[in-house]
């Protein structure tokens, strides 16, 4: 018994367009662009030991970062004393971010430093929960400039220690720039030393870290990019700043050279002790010997 052919009752021209059609429609996948909005939290310690020079030079180098950034990048802008103040938990573009910044708290009280990180975590997991179509994970950062640890009692190390973590597992950036040898708060918090910034009281150095850290910022997240464009693994959280006050001395010509764009680096092993302060080489992750 002969095959009986489907019937069809249009032209062939027809029918030919409807196989070109059904054809065609097997392989228009609609895939959705990937995130690429980059958003860096500034929090900035605002408590009595920060007055003077230093609060200056942390907010001058803030306003620096923010002349530097690009379109593709928000910020927010926090500020901690006894008590933790955001003017926005909006995500603002930089000149907006640049008003906030010269408007923050005249220092003064004590540092309430583990709640500050805590609620930072919390209105960055929000933002990347509700707006995941828009900023990438692994080009959020929250950068905490504090210049002493967490002096007010309120039960919030816990909690700020897995918001940390938290974060860490998404991909984020959590660093903290920290004046002095104390590294308490990075230890309690969980940051990997090499994204735990020191700067000596010499507001001069202290520019030069927040400067480095903008830097090796930005490294991170071009790397983050292109492995994200590439379809390979994410670059290991992998910046830091030598420890300057553990230094036997600093000269001029050696903020100077902090200040300045970093050169390539060759891949090092961790043992290599560094001479001067200098961002890390993104790749691999290294800690400095203490």
């Amino acid at each position: 018994m002969a095959k009986r052919e489907p019937s069809y009752s249009g032209n062939d021209t027809q029918w030919e367009t409807m196989m070109e059609h059904a054809k065609s429609a097997r392989h228009d996948l609609v895939v959705p662009p990937r995130p690429s909005m980059a958003l860096t939290v500034l929090l900035h310690d605002v408590s009595t030991s920060m007055e003077g020079s230093k609060h200056r030079a942390a907010c001058e180098a803030a306003l620096q970062e923010m002349a530097m950034c690009d379109s593709a990048a928000h910020f927010i802008v926090g500020a901690f004393s006894h008590d933790v103040f955001f003017p926005s938990r909006v995500p603002m573009v930089a000149s907006v971010a640049s008003e906030a910044v010269r408007q923050l708290p005249v220092p003064n009280g004590g540092t309430a430093l583990y709640r500050a990180v805590k609620e930072a975590a919390e209105i960055v997991e929000q933002i990347l929960d509700e707006h995941a179509a828009e900023y990438d994970p692994r080009l959020a950062v929250i950068k905490v400039l504090t210049d002493g640890e967490n002096t007010v009692e309120d039960g919030c190390e816990d909690a700020a220690r897995e918001a940390v973590a938290r974060l860490h597992a998404r991909g984020c950036v959590v660093s903290l720039l920290q004046a002095g040898t104390d590294d308490t708060a990075a230890t309690v918090l969980g940051v990997p030393e090499a994204a735990a910034l020191y700067w000596t009281d010499d507001s001069q150095t202290l520019s030069a870290a927040c400067l480095a850290a903008c830097e090796a910022t930005e490294l991170y997240r071009r790397a983050a990019s292109f492995a994200s464009s590439s379809g390979t693994a994410s670059p290991t959280i992998s910046f830091g700043f030598t420890p300057l006050q553990r230094l036997k001395s600093i000269n001029r010509s050696l903020v100077a050279k902090a200040l300045a764009p970093p050169e390539p680096m060759e891949s090092q092993a961790s043992s290599v002790q560094p001479t001067h302060p200098v961002p890390i080489a993104l790749g691999h992750s290294t800690t400095f010997s203490r």
